[in-house]
């Protein structure tokens, strides 16, 4: 059984390319191997920032069109992450 794990992560969500990133210039950069596919699991608020994510990673999911390494699966928490937090 896989465990739940909390992320902090840059996350993009757009039309076919909603996933989460370790650097935000990985997702600047096109580099989708660099990122974790989520699907639609994070709301459109969150767009473009780094967040908090709990999840389970998949290496089996890899998204659309297989482009990425892996996805967060059965996403219980989304949340802005900030500096001072």
């Amino acid at each position: 059984m896989a465990d739940r794990c909390e992320y902090l992560v840059f996350c993009h969500g757009s039309f076919e390319h909603s996933a989460i990133y370790l650097a935000e210039n990985d997702f600047r950069n096109r580099l989708s191997p660099n990122g974790l596919w989520v699907g639609n699991a994070v709301p459109e608020k969150l767009n473009d920032q780094y967040i908090l994510i709990e999840g389970i990673f998949s290496s089996v999911d890899r998204g659309h069109l297989g482009l990425w390494s892996g996805a967060i699966c059965n996403v219980s928490r989304t949340a802005p992450w900030s500096r001072g937090a």
